[in-house]
C-alpha cells in the first residue's frame, strides 16, 4: 500500500540532501590531550572501584527496590514542607542517575540525581554525621562521579533556599559509569551509533521517543475502536509484492528457499479480507532495499489498513479522523494543530494531472497519446529535473510523470493536502474510475511535502490485476528493480472473491518526525541504519 514512503522515486530528485548522508564512521574529534585525558579517567575509575571492592565494597548491588520514585518523592514533599524542616518520622529509599556532584567542604557533598525519564530530579544533601558508618560517607564520597546510578535512604528536607531535598543516612552505588559523559553531543555519527551516550546527554531525545510510543498506542486505539481486528502477517516472503520497491533478499536453509523481507503487508492483509476478516489492520516493519536521506530508512514502520465496501472517499474521511485523533492524543495541548500544521480545517484537494498542468500551464498529453513521452521529458529537461537517461524504464509516462509531480507539487503541499486521482500506471493494485479509464481511485496524504499516507479503491477484478502485473513484469525486464513482480497466487485468491474494498497505509516513521518537529528520520529511530 505505501508505494512511496520509502521507495526511491523521491530519491532521484535529491537523493542525498544536505544533511542526510551517512558517512562512514567518525573519530571523536578531540585532540590527544584530551583522548588521553578520557583514558586517565578510565584508568582511575577502574582503580579506585578495584580497590573499593577489595576493601570489601559493592559495586554492582542486584536487587535494589526503591520505595518511592522521584517523581512521587516530588509530588509528596514538594508543597508540604516548610523551610529547614526535616520529616524525621519517615525514611524512603529512592534511585536514580547522578548528573552533578558538588562539595561543600569535607562534612558536606550535594549530588542531583534524576529519573530515567529525565523529567525529574531530586538533590541529595549527604551530610557526614548523618551516615550510621562514618568511613562509608569517606569512601562513597570519593567513589561516586556524574553519571554513576546510586541508591539513596533517608529523610525528606526541604532547605533554606526552598530546594526539596533528601538527607541520606546510607548511599549504595549500584552501577557505576565509567567514562566521563561529555558536555554536549551533536555529531551525528557518534550519536546513532552510541544511543545510550546520546540519550544521557542530549535529554529531549527520550521525549521524542516518549512522542512516538503515544503515536503507536493512539494509531492502535484508532483502529480498535472502530472494529478493526489486528493481525500479524509474514515477513518473509517467496515473492514480495504490495508495493514498487527493491527487496532485501535472504535464503531459507531448511528448506532450501530463497526469500525476500517483505516491503509491504498487501496482498497478505487483502487475502485476509476475502477470508471474511472485513477488517483488518497491521502495525509492523517492513524493508526496502533503497538509499538512505532525511525521510528515507532501510528498516521502516508502517501501517495498513483495509475496510470491506469501502472506497477511496471513505478512506479519504478516515484518514482525516485518524490525523486529527493521533493529533490531539499526541500534541501538548490536546489541540488539532501541531507545529505549524492545522489539521482541522477539510484537506485541501489536488489531482494528480492538473496539479502538474496548473504549475507548467499546459495541459497533458494521455498515456496513449503518441508524443506522450516526449512531451514529458522535455518539461522534466525544462523544469531541471534529473532523470536517469540511461535506464530503458525512464523513457515511460509513469516515470517521468511521477517525477513532474514529485518536483513540482509535492514540495509545496505543506498544509495537509490529498493528492488524488493517479495514474492506472502509477497504481498497478488500485481500481480504475470508471469515468476515466487513464485514472484510479487513489489518493496520497502531504504534509510538509512529504507523503504521509496512500490509499485507494482495490483492484478486486482478477483479470485486470493479471494484466496490471504483467506490465509491471514488463517494467522490471525493462530494468526497473521497483516494479513488482507477477503473483499468480495473489490472483487465484482474487478469484475467490474479494469485496469492494477500500485500501490505506500510513509511515509511522514520517508521522512521529511531523508530530515531535524532527527533521530527519533517523532522530525517530531509536537505532537507524548506518554505514
Amino acid at each position: 500500500m505505501l508505494k512511496t514512503i520509502l521507495t526511491a522515486r523521491t530519491l532521484a530528485i535529491t537523493r542525498f540532501p544536505k544533511h542526510g548522508v551517512i558517512t562512514a564512521p567518525k573519530r571523536f574529534q578531540s585532540s590527544a590531550s584530551n583522548m588521553s585525558s578520557n583514558d586517565a579517567y578510565l584508568a582511575k575509575r577502574q582503580q579506585d572501584l578495584t580497590e573499593y571492592e577489595n576493601a570489601g565494597g559493592k559495586i554492582y548491588h542486584t536487587p535494589w527496590k526503591p520505595s518511592i520514585s522521584i517523581s512521587d518523592f516530588i509530588q509528596k514533599y514538594s508543597n508540604t514542607l516548610e523551610l529547614n524542616e526535616r520529616k524525621t518520622d519517615c525514611s524512603y529509599t529512592l534511585s536514580g542517575r547522578v548528573t552533578s556532584c558538588r562539595t561543600s567542604g569535607s562534612n558536606l557533598v550535594f549530588y542531583t540525581i534524576v529519573d530515567g525519564t529525565r523529567a525529574f530530579a531530586v538533590q541529595i544533601m549527604s551530610i557526614k554525621k548523618e551516615f550510621s558508618d562514618l568511613q562509608e560517607f569517606k569512601q562513597i564520597t570519593k567513589l561516586i562521579k556524574k553519571g554513576d546510578i546510586i541508591g539513596v535512604t533517608g529523610i525528606p528536607t526541604k532547605t533554606s533556599t526552598g530546594e526539596l531535598s533528601i538527607i541520606p543516612t546510607s548511599i549504595q552505588l549500584l552501577s557505576p559509569c565509567m567514562h566521563q559523559l561529555p558536555l554536549e553531543l551533536t555529531e551525528p555519527e557518534i550519536r546513532f551509533r552510541n544511543r545510550s551516550l546520546d540519550m544521557l546527554v542530549n535529554q529531549d531525545i527520550v521525549k521524542v521517543f516518549q512522542i512516538r510510543s503515544k503515536v503507536m498506542n493512539a494509531v492502535r486505539t484508532f483502529f480498535n475502536e472502530r472494529n478493526y481486528c489486528e493481525v500479524e502477517t509474514p515477513v518473509l516472503n517467496v515473492l514480495s509484492g504490495g508495493a514498487n520497491a527493491r527487496p532485501f533478499k535472504t535464503k531459507l536453509n531448511a528448506m532450501s528457499l530463497d526469500l525476500e523481507l517483505r516491503i509491504a503487508p498487501e496482498l497478505y492483509l487483502k487475502q485476509l479480507v476475502i477470508g471474511g476478516m472485513e477488517r483488518v489492520y497491521e502495525l509492523g516493519k517492513v524493508f526496502r532495499n533503497e538509499g538512505v536521506d532525511a525521510t528515507h530508512n532501510p528498516e521502516f514502520t508502517s501501517c495498513e489498513s483495509y475496510e470491506a465496501y469501502a472506497n477511496y472517499e471513505d478512506m479519504m474521511n478516515m484518514t482525516q479522523d485518524f490525523m486529527r485523533f493521533v493529533c490531539k492524543q499526541c500534541s501538548p495541548d490536546g489541540s488539532m494543530q501541531i507545529n505549524g500544521i492545522d489539521f482541522e480545517p477539510e484537506f485541501k484537494r489536488i489531482s494528480y494531472v492538473k496539479g502538474i498542468e496548473d504549475v507548467v500551464k499546459r495541459t497533458l498529453p494521455k498515456p496513449n497519446d503518441k508524443e506522450c513521452v516526449e512531451v514529458l521529458f522535455n518539461l522534466c529537461k525544462e523544469y531541471n529535473i534529473r532523470v536517469d537517461e540511461s535506464a530503458s524504464h525512464t523513457f515511460t509516462f509513469a516515470y517521468l510523470i511521477d517525477k513532474l509531480l514529485g518536483a513540482l507539487v509535492e514540495p509545496n503541499c505543506i498544509q495537509p493536502t490529498f493528492i488524488v486521482d493517479y495514474p492506472v500506471e502509477l497504481s498497478p493494485l488500485a481500481r480504475q474510475k470508471e469515468s476515466d479509464p487513464f485514472i484510479t481511485e487513489r489518493f496520497e496524504l502531504f504534509v510538509n511535502g512529504k507523503e504521509l499516507c496512500n490509499a485507494y479503491t482495490e483492484l478486486n477484478d482478477p483479470r485486470e490485476q493479471r494484466r496490471r502485473f504483467a506490465q509491471q513484469q514488463e517494467q522490471k525486464n525493462k530494468g526497473d528493480i521497483e516494479a513488482q513482480s507477477s503473483d499468480e497466487g495473489f490472483c487465484k485468491a482474487l478469484e475467490l472473491g474479494l469485496p469492494p474494498t477500500g485500501g490505506w497505509g500510513c509511515g509511522i516513521d514520517r508521522l512521529v518526525m511531523m508530530i515531535s518537529g524532527q527533521q530527519n528520520i533517523r532522530d525517530v529511530l531509536l537505532f537507524p541504519m548506518m554505514k
